[in-house]
C-alpha cells in the first residue's frame, strides 16, 4: 500500500506542476506536451513529429496566404512561441530529465522543420540551450543535447558560420569531447566531425580578418579568449602546473613593429551572471551589422588556441585536430599562420610532453608544416636575383612581408625559450626554426644591396627600402633574443644542435655586419646594436663554464663586432663600470662588466678564445680617447697578474718546493703509505705543470698586446700603475720582473728598446742624480710626473727599482753602467743579509713584505740568484751585442770623451756580476771566460 501511495503521491504532484503551466502551452496542445516529457523515448519521439508539422504549418500558411493575409511577423511570433515553449521550465529547464530530453527533441525538430533557408532567425535560440544542456548532470541529458545539436548543425550547415556560432559550438564539443561517459564521448565525436565538415566549406565564403588597433598596449594574454570551464581538467593551465608558462604567448619585444599581424582582439570571457538559460556560453563583443552575416575565423582561431591550453588531454587533441583541418584549406591556410603565436608555444609544449605519445607526434607534424608555410611564403615574396633590383615592388607584396616579418618577430621569443629546453626533440626543433628564420630571405633579416651598387636619393622613399629599414630596425630589437637562444646551444652536448647553432651564430654575425656596411643605409645615422641587454647577453656567456670554448670564442666575436659597429654604446658600458668601481660600496658585489668578462676569458685554456680576447682588449685600447680607455686596461691587466701572482713567479724558475718534486722523501711505513705520497706527488707535478704553461700564458698576452697598441704607452701606464702601488711589494717585484723580460727579449719591444737607448743618454735623463732617483722611487704620488716631464727612461727605471736585478739589465742595455754598479752593490747588499728586509723596503720604495713571502731559510736566497744567473745568459745571446763590443779597448760604439769611464764602469759592474755569482754555475763560467778575452784583449793594446 505504500509503494502505491507514494506513486500517486508524484502523479498527483506531475499533474499539479502541468496545470500550473498549462498557461504557456498555448502553441502546444495538453497531448503533445504530456508525450513530450514522457519516460518513453517513442512517445517523445511521436510528440516531437507534431511540433515538427506544428512548424510546417506555419510556414505552409505563410507561403499560402503571402505577404497580404499571414505576414512573415505573424509566422515568426508563432514559432518564436514554439521555442519559447520549450526552452521554459516545462522543458529545457524543467527540474525533470525527461521533461528536458523531449525539449531537446523538440529543438532539433523545430529545426528540421524550418530547414536551412528558414533557420537563420532562430538559430541562436534553439542552439543557446542545447549547448546550456551539455553540462547536464544526466548522462542521458548530455548525450540528447549532443544530438540535438548535430541535427540542428547538420540543418544549418553553413548559416552555423555565421558570426562566432561555430566558437560556441566548438566549445560545447570540447566539454563533451572529455566526458566520463563514452557514449556522450562518442557522440561529440562525431559533432566534432560535422562541424569540421562544415568549416570546410569556409573556401566558399567571406569571413572577418581584423586588425589590432595601432598602440594597443594590452597584453597578449588578455587578447586570447578562454575556454568555458565546467569540470575537472577543463581549465587552462595556470603558471603553477604549465610546463610551457613563459612560452605559450609571445612575449613583447621593445622597437619591433607589432602593428601588422592580423589578430582579433577578443577578450577573455567574463564572469557567469546568475541567469542560468544558456550563460555557460562564451560571451564576446557583438558584431557589428555589417560582420554580422560573416565568419568571424579570427574569433574561431583563438578559441582554438585558448582550447590548446587546457591540462585535459582529449580537448588537447581536439583543438590540434582542428589546427591540422584549417592548415589543410587553402584558404584558411595563410590566415592561420597569421595567428601563428597565439599558440606556437602550446605546440612546442606538447612536443616535449612524455605522456602522450600521440599528442607530441602531431605536434611535432605540426611545427614542421608551419615553419615549411614560413619558409615557402618568404621565398615566394623574395624577387629572383636576376630581375633588377630597382624594379618597383607591389604594395601588396610589400604588406605581405611585412606581416610575415612581424609574425617571425612575434614568435622569436617562443623560439628562443625553447632553444634552452632539456628535451632534445624541442631544442632540436627550435634551433630549426631559429636557423630557418635567419637562413631564409624575407623572414627575418632585412636583403642587402651589393656593395659595389649606386644607390639613387630617390631609391630611399621606395616601398622596398622602407621595409628593408623596418626589418633592420626589427632586427637591433630582438638581437639580445637571438644571441641568448644562439649562444645557448653553440656548446650543446647534442651534435645536431650545436652544428645548427654556430651556422646560426655566422649568419647572424655576417648580417650586421653586413648591415653596418650596406651602402643603402643612412650614414647620418649608424645602426646601434651595442646596448645594454645585448651587453648583459654576451657578458652572461663570457661568464660562464671554462668547458665552453665557443660559446666563448663566439661572445668575443660579438664583442669585437660591436665595438666596430656602436663603440660609443660599448664603450659607455665600460665607462659606466670605472664609475661603479669608484662609488661602489665594499659590502656589496659588484655586478660583471664587459671588461671584467674579457679579461677573465685571458686565463681559459684555449688559444683561440685568449686570441679572441686579446683582441676585443687591443681595439678598446686603441679608441683615439686619450687616457680614457688605455689606462683601465693597463691596471685591469695588473689586477690579473696580481690574482695569479704564483704562476707569473713560476716562470722560468724553480723555487726549493719544485726541486723537491723531483726527490721525494721516503718514509717509513706501510705499503699504502708509500701510494699516497707517490699520489701526492704526481699531484703537486701537475700543479706545478699547470702554474708553469699559465706563465707563459701570461707572457704570450703581454706580447700579443705589444702587437696591437703602442708599446711605448703601454709600459708608461704599466710603470705608472706599478709605481703607485705600494701595498703589496712582493706583486711589484714581480711583476717588475715579467714586463723587463719581456721588454729586453720581445721582438714586439724592438722600437721601445731603442727609444729607451736614446732617451736614457739625452741631457735630461743624465742630469738625474741616484738621490733623486731613489726619491721617486720611495714615492707613490704620481701626480706630478707629467709636469716635471720626466723622461721616458726615468718613468720606467723608478718603479724597476723595487726588482734590483730587472734594473739592473735595463741599465745595462741602454747603457747606464754607472747605475749597474748602482744596483750590482745593491744585490750584494742584499745577499749578504739573507732574511732581513730588502732594499726597496729600507730605502722606501716598498712600504711592505707580503705576508707570503717566504722565510730565509726555505728561499736561501735562491730568486735573485735565479734571476742573475737569467741575466749572465741573456748577456750572452744577441740582444747584448753591443754591451759586448763595448767591451773592446777600442770599441766605435763608445765616444772619445765619455770612452774610459763608461769602459770602467762597464768592467765594473761584470766583475761584481762575476763575484755575486757561485763558481759551480755555467753562468759563472759563461762570464768568466767572457772577462778572460777582454783582459787578453787589452793586454794586447798595452803590449
Amino acid at each position: 500500500m505504500r509503494g502505491r501511495s507514494g506513486t500517486f503521491i508524484n502523479v498527483l504532484t506531475l499533474l499539479v506542476y502541468i496545470l500550473s503551466v498549462g498557461d504557456v502551452l498555448g502553441p502546444l496542445d495538453t497531448r503533445a506536451s504530456r508525450l513530450l516529457s514522457d519516460r518513453s523515448y517513442e512517445k517523445r519521439s511521436m510528440a516531437a513529429h507534431e511540433v515538427e508539422s506544428r512548424v510546417k504549418q506555419a510556414l505552409q500558411q505563410r507561403d499560402y496566404y503571402g505577404q497580404e493575409q499571414h505576414t512573415p511577423t505573424t509566422t515568426t511570433v508563432n514559432i518564436a512561441s514554439i521555442i519559447t515553449v520549450l526552452t521554459s521550465t516545462s522543458f529545457t529547464k524543467s527540474p525533470y530529465p525527461n521533461a528536458r530530453k523531449g525539449g531537446l527533441l523538440g529543438l532539433a525538430s523545430v529545426a528540421i522543420a524550418l530547414e536551412n533557408r528558414n533557420l537563420d532567425p532562430f538559430l541562436d535560440s534553439l542552439i543557446a540551450p542545447v549547448l546550456y544542456l551539455f553540462d547536464d548532470d544526466d548522462n542521458r541529458c548530455r548525450y540528447y543535447a549532443c544530438e540535438a545539436m548535430f541535427n540542428i548543425s547538420k540543418v544549418a550547415r553553413g548559416v552555423l558560420l555565421k558570426g562566432r556560432r561555430m566558437c560556441l559550438a566548438l566549445d560545447g564539443v570540447c566539454r563533451l569531447v572529455a566526458d566520463v561517459d563514452q557514449e556522450v564521448k562518442s557522440g561529440a565525436q562525431y559533432l566534432d566531425r560535422l562541424l569540421k565538415d562544415i568549416v570546410s566549406d569556409v573556401s566558399n565564403r567571406p569571413f572577418i580578418l581584423r586588425e589590432i588597433p595601432t598602440g594597443d598596449d594590452k597584453d597578449e594574454e588578455e587578447l586570447l579568449p578562454s575556454p568555458v570551464t565546467t569540470g575537472p581538467g577543463m581549465y587552462p593551465e595556470d603558471s603553477a602546473t604549465s610546463t610551457s608558462c613563459d612560452v605559450l604567448l609571445p612575449a613583447v619585444v621593445a622597437g619591433v613593429d607589432n602593428n601588422c599581424i592580423n589578430v582579433i582582439s577578443t577578450p577573455q570571457s567574463p564572469a557567469l551572471p546568475e541567469d542560468p538559460q544558456g550563460q555557460r556560453l562564451m560571451h564576446l563583443p557583438a558584431l557589428t551589422r555589417q560582420e554580422d552575416g560573416l565568419f568571424d575565423l579570427g574569433a574561431f582561431i583563438g578559441r582554438i588556441a585558448a582550447h590548446l591550453r587546457v591540462v585535459n588531454p582529449f580537448i588537447k587533441q581536439l583543438a590540434m585536430s582542428w589546427i591540422s583541418v584549417l592548415h589543410s584549406l587553402p584558404t584558411t591556410r595563410n590566415l592561420l599562420l597569421l595567428h601563428l603565436p597565439l599558440f606556437l608555444g602550446t605546440l612546442f609544449s606538447l612536443q616535449r610532453d612524455p605522456t602522450r605519445g600521440d599528442l607530441r607526434h602531431t605536434a611535432d607534424q605540426v611545427l614542421g608544416e608551419f615553419l615549411e608555410d614560413l619558409t615557402s611564403s618568404a621565398t615566394a615574396l623574395t624577387p629572383d636575383n636576376d630581375d633588377d633590383s630597382k624594379a618597383p615592388t607591389p604594395a601588396s607584396a610589400v604588406a605581405a612581408s611585412t606581416k610575415l616579418r612581424a609574425i617571425v618577430a612575434k614568435s622569436v621569443s617562443i623560439v628562443v625559450f625553447n632553444c634552452s629546453s632539456t628535451e632534445s626533440l624541442s631544442r632540436v626543433t627550435a634551433m630549426n626554426w631559429l636557423l630557418a628564420f635567419l637562413n631564409t630571405p624575407g623572414l627575418l633579416l632585412p636583403s642587402l644591396v651589393p656593395s659595389d651598387a649606386t644607390i639613387m636619393p630617390d631609391d630611399y622613399d621606395t616601398p622596398r627600402m622602407a621595409m628593408d629599414s623596418n626589418a633592420a630596425a626589427n632586427l637591433r630589437a630582438l638581437l639580445p633574443l637571438l644571441l641568448q637562444g644562439i649562444l645557448g646551444c653553440v656548446d650543446a652536448r647534442q651534435a645536431e644542435v650545436s652544428r645548427k647553432a654556430v651556422e646560426a651564430h655566422t649568419i647572424l654575425l655576417s648580417a650586421v655586419e653586413a648591415i653596418g656596411s650596406d651602402p643603402s643605409r643612412d650614414r647620418d645615422q649608424p645602426p646601434s646594436y651595442g646596448d645594454d641587454r645585448v651587453i648583459s647577453v654576451v657578458c652572461r656567456y663570457l661568464s660562464g663554464p671554462l668547458d665552453q670554448t665557443v660559446t666563448r670564442a663566439c661572445c668575443l666575436q660579438w664583442v669585437s663586432l660591436l665595438l666596430e659597429l656602436s663603440p660609443q654604446q660599448m664603450l659607455r658600458e665600460v665607462e659606466a663600470k670605472r664609475a661603479q668601481d669608484e662609488d661602489s660600496n665594499p659590502s656589496e658585489q659588484p655586478r660583471p662588466s664587459l671588461l671584467d668578462s674579457v679579461f677573465a676569458t685571458l686565463q681559459h685554456p684555449s688559444s683561440e678564445v685568449c686570441i679572441a680576447a686579446l683582441q676585443v682588449l687591443s681595439r678598446i685600447s686603441s679608441f683615439p680617447k686619450d687616457d680614457e680607455y688605455f689606462p683601465l686596461v693597463c691596471t685591469r691587466l695588473l689586477e690579473l697578474l696580481k690574482t695569479n701572482r704564483k704562476s707569473v713567479a713560476l716562470a722560468d724558475e724553480v723555487d726549493e718546493d719544485a726541486t723537491h718534486l723531483h726527490n721525494p722523501p721516503q718514509t717509513a711505513g706501510s705499503e699504502d703509505g708509500g701510494d699516497a705520497h707517490q699520489h701526492n706527488h704526481q699531484q703537486q707535478q701537475q700543479q706545478l705543470q699547470g702554474l708553469q704553461s699559465l706563465a707563459l700564458r701570461y707572457r704570450l698576452i703581454i706580447r700579443h698586446l705589444c702587437c696591437h697598441i703602442d708599446v711605448e704607452r703601454f709600459y708608461r701606464h704599466i710603470a705608472l700603475n706599478l709605481q703607485r702601488d705600494e701595498d703589496d711589494a712582493e706583486f711589484k717585484s714581480i711583476a717588475v720582473y715579467l714586463f723587463n723580460w719581456i721588454l729586453l727579449t720581445a721582438p714586439e719591444t724592438n722600437t721601445l728598446r731603442d727609444v729607451l737607448h736614446a732617451d736614457a743618454n739625452t741631457r735630461e735623463a743624465l742630469s738625474f742624480t741616484w738621490q733623486q732617483l731613489t726619491d721617486l722611487a720611495a714615492s707613490s704620488d704620481t701626480t706630478d710626473w707629467n709636469k716635471k716631464k720626466l723622461p721616458l727612461f726615468v718613468r720606467i727605471l723608478v718603479p724597476w727599482m723595487s726588482n734590483p736585478a730587472s734594473a739592473l739589465s735595463l741599465c745595462l742595455w741602454v747603457g747606464r753602467y754607472d747605475l749597474a754598479c748602482k744596483f750590482v752593490g745593491i744585490i750584494a747588499e742584499d745577499q749578504g743579509s739573507i732574511g732581513s728586509v730588502p732594499w726597496s723596503v729600507r730605502k722606501g720604495i716598498d712600504r711592505t713584505v707580503s705576508q707570503s713571502t717566504p722565510p730565509a731559510d726555505s728561499t736561501d736566497g735562491a730568486e735573485p740568484l735565479l734571476q742573475l744567473d737569467q741575466l749572465v745568459h741573456l748577456l750572452e745571446s744577441p740582444v747584448f751585442t753591443r754591451l759586448r763590443l763595448e767591451l773592446l779597448p777600442n770599441s766605435y760604439l763608445i765616444e772619445a770623451p765619455d770612452r774610459k769611464k763608461r769602459q770602467q764602469s762597464l768592467l765594473d759592474c761584470l766583475v761584481g756580476l762575476v763575484m755575486l755569482v757561485p763558481q759551480n754555475t755555467r753562468a759563472f763560467k759563461l762570464l768568466k771566460e767572457r772577462l778572460d778575452v777582454v783582459y787578453k784583449a787589452f793586454a794586447m793594446c798595452q803590449a
